[in-house]
C-alpha cells in the first residue's frame, strides 16, 4: 500500500500500475488537481473516475476510488480503456 497526502493506493492497484503505462505521480495529480472527464457511481461507496491517460490521446485512465466509513480514499484500480471515437 502507498499512503500518499489525501489518498491510498492499495496493493493490488499498485501491482497493476507497475505492468502498465500509468505513473503513481499522474494518478496523484489526476485525483489532486485535474478535473475529470467524467464520474460513475459502481457501488454505495465506489467510484470510476475518467481522466485522459498522461501520454495517449487515444486512451483514458479510469481510477477506480472506494471511499470507506473513515472518509478515507483508497486507489483500489486503474485501468487503460482505448477511446473509440466515431
Amino acid at each position: 500500500m502507498k499512503e500518499c497526502d489525501d489518498f491510498r493506493i492499495i496493493k493490488h492497484a499498485l501491482n497493476r500500475i507497475n505492468i502498465r503505462e500509468i505513473t503513481i505521480e499522474y494518478i496523484e495529480k489526476s485525483l489532486k488537481s485535474l478535473e475529470p472527464l467524467g464520474i460513475n457511481k459502481t457501488r454505495e461507496n465506489r467510484f470510476s473516475l475518467i481522466y485522459p491517460h498522461e501520454t495517449k490521446s487515444s486512451e483514458d485512465l479510469y481510477i477506480i476510488i472506494e471511499i470507506n466509513d473513515f472518509k478515507e480514499i483508497e486507489v483500489i484500480a486503474c485501468i487503460l480503456n482505448l477511446f473509440w471515437g466515431g
